[in-house]
């Protein structure tokens, strides 16, 4: 019995990277291998060149076995421009140039809730991340409501109404404070919209005559 020889060609991972494709190609016949470009390995580099080996196969391969490959867009470029944009059409963005996004947010007195602040611009490659910032709109201002003890309920509700604090519930409760004194109200500091609770003083308790 005769054996069969077989050429074994050993490819390393990236030996050909950042080759030109006619570079490669020369490479692949001289190693009698058949160069097949695979439009899926095409991809964006920063930095490898448009039309240059991105990417190739490896390990042992037969003589005029299939050397499969795929080259360079160059890098995956992104521009300025789209602040202000909805996040659906970055992320939309991103999506076209093969990149992820980062998800970032912060408030923002002059970019509506929902839309893009900033992100980062430069060249990156195929699934790269591109960190961006979404606007939470203004963030609302704190106010501190102070202890009103010992003060009139007109001048606690003049306060609450001056910066946009509700009231959930007003109580009375016979106290040693004069008749329509604030007595307890919540505080610290709050949100306008936020309801708070007040109790009132109904003066003190009468004495029971025996």
């Amino acid at each position: 019995n005769y054996g069969v020889c077989i050429n074994a060609i050993t490819v390393s991972p990236g030996q050909y990277v950042g080759k030109s494709e006619d570079e490669f190609i020369k490479i692949a016949k001289g190693l009698h291998l058949n160069p097949t470009r695979i439009a899926g390995r095409d991809a964006y580099s920063a930095s490898i060149p448009k039309g240059y080996i991105v990417t190739h196969g490896n390990g042992v391969y037969v003589e005029n076995e299939d050397f499969k490959y795929g080259v360079s867009y160059g890098p995956a470029t992104v521009r300025t421009g789209y602040e202000g944009v909805t996040e659906d059409v970055f992320t939309e963005y991103l999506d076209m140039l093969e990149l992820k996004g980062d998800r970032k947010t912060r408030y923002s007195d002059s970019v509506s809730a929902g839309r893009i602040i900033t992100y980062n611009h430069g060249n990156y490659s195929s699934g790269d991340v591109v960190t961006y910032y979404v606007s939470l709109g203004p963030e609302a201002k704190k106010v501190n409501v102070p202890d009103f003890a010992g003060r009139s309920e007109d001048e606690l509700l003049r306060f609450l109404s001056n910066n946009g604090i509700l009231v959930a519930a007003r109580f009375e409760k016979e106290s040693d404070y004069p008749k329509g004194t604030v007595t307890y109200n919540d505080k610290g500091d709050m949100t306008p919209g936020t309801k708070i609770t007040y109790t009132v003083s109904a003066g003190q308790q009468k004495e029971t005559a025996v």
